[in-house]
């Protein structure tokens, strides 16, 4: 399993999500995004690294994050592809 943040909080930097993305297809990997920082602040119009790198969602088998961040609320979610 790999598992990488969207955006690293303490610098600001962005994931290589298509290096990334690369390398679990060479190792045969599962990939988990945690966009916790991400969500709603990158990418044209908010929905994160992917859409920031033209990344397909399902090149993650996990991604997760929280709600009280950039959508002002609480929880988190945690959403997959049934059956990875």
């Amino acid at each position: 399993m790999i598992a990488v943040e969207g955006v690293y909080r303490m610098d600001g930097d962005l994931v290589r999500l298509p290096e990334i993305v690369a390398i679990k297809r060479r190792f045969d990997a599962v990939l988990l995004v945690d966009e916790v920082h991400s969500l709603g602040v990158v990418g044209e119009t908010g929905r994160g690294v992917a859409e920031k790198f033209g990344v397909e969602r399902s090149d993650a088998e996990l991604w997760m994050g929280t709600l009280s961040k950039s959508w002002a609320s609480c929880g988190g979610y945690l959403a997959g592809a049934r059956g990875f």
